[in-house]
């Protein structure tokens, strides 16, 4: 059902990718990906969001956090019977060694969606989890290159369990599902979880210094 892209010559000279965080949001999607075509929304089953996978980027520009531990992005996990609100748009192949670079992290998985206007089935691209040691396996070509570019600005691990959602991250991605649609905010907020693969999104209390509802707190 599900089928991982470990090798460039399985892309078409054009396919769909599936953003399910901050390329919610057409506006920010076209800042990443500018040549996007055909933006929609969709519907993917059986994934959820998760916030266990940090990046030197957030290091290096100053959003991470590491004496509070908000240091991480998201990506989606295989969950059974959760649903998950997506982006959808077309890229050219010529685009993937960019997008690779800027999300080497993940593993790819091709995923099945249906179009939440049309209710048509297709197939697209989405960043999922992964783990160190598969990372370093296949991005890196020794572990001296891996620790050096990479663990030297994650204190050590890139996916991890004990951290928490990157805040200035976080406030965008709320930001792109807002203007997405309200059912996107809920289900961004219900169907995202911390890296303990436990508490949803709608109970961390974390990085918010007041006690009102999640909903408003991350204008804050």
């Amino acid at each position: 059902m599900y089928e991982e892209l470990v090798d460039d010559k399985q892309l078409l000279e054009s396919f769909t990718f599936l953003g399910f965080a901050s390329l919610l949001d057409e506006v920010s999607a076209r800042r990443t990906c500018p040549t996007l075509r055909n933006f929609r929304y969709g519907i993917v089953e059986d994934f959820s969001r998760i916030f266990t996978h940090t990046t030197p980027l957030f290091t290096v520009d100053g959003r991470a956090n590491w004496e509070t531990g908000e240091v991480a992005s998201c990506a989606a996990f295989y969950n059974p019977k959760k649903t998950l609100l997506v982006a959808a748009f077309e890229l050219d192949k010529a685009e993937w060694p960019e997008l690779l670079a800027r999300e080497h992290e993940f593993r790819f998985w091709w995923v099945p969606y249906r179009d939440i206007d049309t209710h048509q089935e297709g197939v697209g691209l989405m960043c999922c989890e992964n783990d160190d040691k598969t990372y370093r396996k296949r991005r890196f070509a020794s572990a001296a290159e891996f620790n050096k570019t990479i663990l030297a600005y994650t204190r050590g691990r890139v996916w991890r369990t004990d951290i928490y959602p990157c805040r200035s991250y976080l406030k965008m991605c709320l930001r792109a599902a807002e203007n997405a649609g309200v059912e996107f905010l809920e289900n961004f907020l219900e169907n995202s979880y911390l890296a303990d693969r436990v508490t949803p999104l709608s109970k961390y209390d974390g990085p918010f210094s007041h006690k009102t509802e999640i909903r408003r707190r991350w204008r804050s």
